[in-house]
């Protein structure tokens, strides 16, 4: 076990920083699509988990699965690798998906759709597809035509599609792997490179776009796959509400290990982002969870087979690969998609300025679209959207909710969306404390005609707001308007804190895209648009030269945060076992008067043996004033004298000096005779009288 440790925290250091969508984005994501195929929230969480076992058992596992490097989608070099990966990957998945169909066995399929939905997300966050797929330069929609799009589709030719590829020298790079190359530089981190893997990246939200409509696609084509070989639809049922194992403790850990994993001073957290590091609460949360027994979960997706069905043959190997695979088919063209964005430009709790500070957003708590016909509403289901901690103080996040909507499910039209939003307070030692931001003595009143719902079971101190999706009206205490980007904010300020944010609405279509002739499509670089984190706060903190400076200062904080307690620690290894020594067992204070308990082991191997013996001397008991007075130490009388002590009755033995009795040691300082105790090695004690006195209490 110990060994696993070491090597675990060794792997984990060495974990490069950004290889993928943050957890965070992937842990919402599949909450998003999975919702709108109404899987059970046991199940989603289940292929949460699983979706982070993609990331934990590719770089930060000292038990690693090498097949699923292979999810990453990070060394596509041009077109042809592109196709070669997706050709190889759907046909590998619809016959895998197919085969677990006819063995009647849901989970595999929970974990396969779970890993495959990994790479489907990765690819627009790896790829140059937003760059060559550039939205308008209005920023107020998004594009919707992913890969699958084009892909087996006879209206186009790929030939007249921009070059596509997943690193930042497509032609010159050799192939390359995490293990044994370093194939991480193109690839950057939250600074550099052509990653859009989390929230403080340029076109983070055009990736988190694409990557949401690519699933909806993908979880579509499983169903029809699966559907195709039962076509009575139970086995579908089957998934969607599949909970052969528990989820919730591995879900923790995927939480707290990527909130607070520290691999440098850039990558201080890989939840949403940099800025939630924290060195000892990460070390100890990868250790309690790697130093318990594997879950049920663990133990069930590790001696599964459906990684062999899912990348066999790898979709690295385009020597030859698949011509016929199957089309991925949009999800519900005349579906029109949009996307509510709630941008956090600062906050900040008033009486702290070194905090570490959270937000919590609920959107759909209860509200819905509003049925004309019986004024009542149809619930939207309620998403929670955890946001990364910021460090030090840091007032101005880069925290980017964004909630997906259905014109299926929630119309543009006479309907509202309830959102809760919390700001906490992260404390190390005690419980998360909510910071209160609710304006004091605030009105509320109600937009038009319409009746607001009724307020929700949330704490004093969360911000009940009710936004109106088709004009963009956010009402609630102290709210009462439209605010929908950076330099039409809101700030909402209470007792204890603030808050200042802004809520808009936009449009996924395929008539987002930008008209290009000039210059050419694949040499176009989107616009950057304001109303993005990126846009609006430029580079991370940590990207810049004031912000290394504090990051870095904040990396040896870290640090000390770590070092102090295992420091103590190592102290009290050595110190505490000297103390309990010198108090405990003063048979090993030698004849001449000298401590000599600086071997504590020592010492306790002694009182081991008196254990066996069934005695302990009579200075062993502190609280015995009068037998600690009497004792004639060897000091005093010049000669070894002791008193052991049998249970119901007290003796006296006396030693002196011949070499008889003398006991064979291996110990350099001492060498225990034969009633059990220790004598100074430059004397050569024996018995030559043993008086018994049952007078002596």
């Amino acid at each position: 076990m110990i060994v696993r440790l070491v090597v675990s925290l060794l792997v984990l250091s060495a974990t490069p920083g950004a290889i993928c969508f943050d957890t965070g984005h992937h842990y919402d994501l599949l909450r998003s699509s999975l919702t709108e195929f109404g899987f059970k929230d046991e199940t989603i969480k289940i292929m949460q988990a699983v979706n982070w076992f993609a990331d934990l058992y590719s770089f930060g596992s000292p038990i690693p699965i090498p097949m699923l490097e292979y999810l990453h989608v990070d060394t596509l070099r041009s077109t042809d690798d592109a196709l070669c990966y997706w050709s190889t990957l759907i046909t590998n998945t619809q016959h895998a998906v197919q085969n677990v169909t006819m063995n009647r066995s849901p989970i595999d399929v929970v974990y396969l759709l779970s890993a495959t939905l990994h790479a489907v997300q990765d690819f627009y966050s790896h790829s140059n597809w937003v760059e060559s797929h550039p939205h308008d330069d209005a920023c107020d929609c998004y594009r919707s035509d992913t890969f699958f799009h084009y892909f087996q589709n006879p209206a186009y030719n790929w030939s007249q599609l921009p070059e596509i590829y997943s690193d930042s020298c497509p032609s010159q790079c050799p192939k390359m792997s995490y293990r044994n190359q370093d194939w991480m530089t193109p690839h950057g981190d939250y600074c550099q490179g052509i990653n859009k893997d989390s929230i403080v990246r340029p076109n983070f939200n055009e990736a988190y776009v694409f990557a949401y409509v690519a699933s909806l696609e993908w979880i579509n084509a499983t169903m029809t796959w699966i559907n195709e070989a039962d076509p009575t639809g139970t086995f579908w049922e089957g998934v969607r509400t599949c909970t052969a194992v528990d989820a919730n403790t591995d879900l923790e850990a995927a939480f707290k290990v990527s909130l607070w994993t520290m691999t440098g001073t850039v990558n201080m957290g890989h939840w949403k982002g940099s800025g939630s590091g924290s060195t000892l609460r990460g070390l100890v949360a990868y250790i309690l969870w790697m130093a318990a027994p594997n879950s049920q979960l663990v133990e069930s997706f590790r001696s599964d087979n459906i990684n062999d069905l899912m990348l066999s043959p790898s979709p690295y190997e385009c020597s030859s690969y698949p011509q016929d695979a199957p089309r991925i088919y949009p999800y519900k063209p005349n579906v029109t998609l949009s996307v509510v964005v709630l941008r956090t430009l600062a906050m900040h709790k008033y009486d702290d300025d070194d905090h570490r500070m959270y937000g919590v957003v609920y959107v759909g708590a209860g509200g819905g679209k509003r049925n004309d016909t019986t004024n009542s509403t149809v619930p939207l289901p309620q998403q929670v959207f955890i946001e990364p901690t910021q460090i030090s103080g840091r007032k101005f996040p880069y925290w980017t909710t964004m909630r997906f909507l259905s014109s299926e499910d929630f119309p543009i039209g006479n309907e509202f969306i309830p959102i809760n939003y919390q700001l906490w307070n992260e404390n190390v030692f005690y419980e998360d404390t909510l910071v209160d931001i609710v304006p004091v003595n605030a009105s509320t009143s109600p937009v038009g005609n319409n009746t607001l719902p009724d307020p929700k079971a949330f704490p004093p101190g969360t911000i009940e707001l009710t936004y109106w999706p088709y004009n963009k009206i956010i009402n609630g205490p102290g709210v009462d308007g439209v605010y929908s980007n950076a330099s039409n904010s809101i700030t909402v300020s209470g007792p204890e804190g603030y808050v200042t944010i802004y809520i808009d609405t936009r449009t996924i279509s395929l008539n987002c895209s930008l008209n290009l002739t000039d210059p050419p499509l694949s040499l176009h670089t989107p616009p950057q648009c304001p109303n993005t984190a990126s846009g609006e706060n430029g580079p991370a903190l940590v990207c810049t030269p004031a912000g290394a400076d504090q990051a870095m200062a904040e990396f040896r904080s870290a640090l000390a945060e770590l070092l102090a307690p295992l420091g103590t620690f190592l102290l009290l290894l050595i110190v505490g076992p000297i103390i309990w020594c010198r108090r405990r067992h003063r048979a090993c204070f030698a004849p001449d008067g000298k401590c000599h308990c600086y071997a504590p082991w020592t010492c306790w191997r002694v009182h081991q043996q008196r254990k066996k013996l069934g005695r302990r001397t009579i200075n062993d008991d502190d609280d015995d004033e009068d037998d600690s007075n009497n004792h004639e130490t060897s000091s005093l009388l010049g000669e070894s004298s002791s008193r052991p002590i049998t249970r119901g009755q007290s003796k006296r033995v006396t030693f002196d000096k011949s070499p008889e009795f003398r006991r064979e040691s291996s110990s350099p300082m001492y060498s225990p005779n034969d009633q059990g105790y220790y004598n100074h090695p430059t004397e050569t004690p024996s018995p030559t009288e043993i008086r018994t006195d049952t007078n002596i209490v």
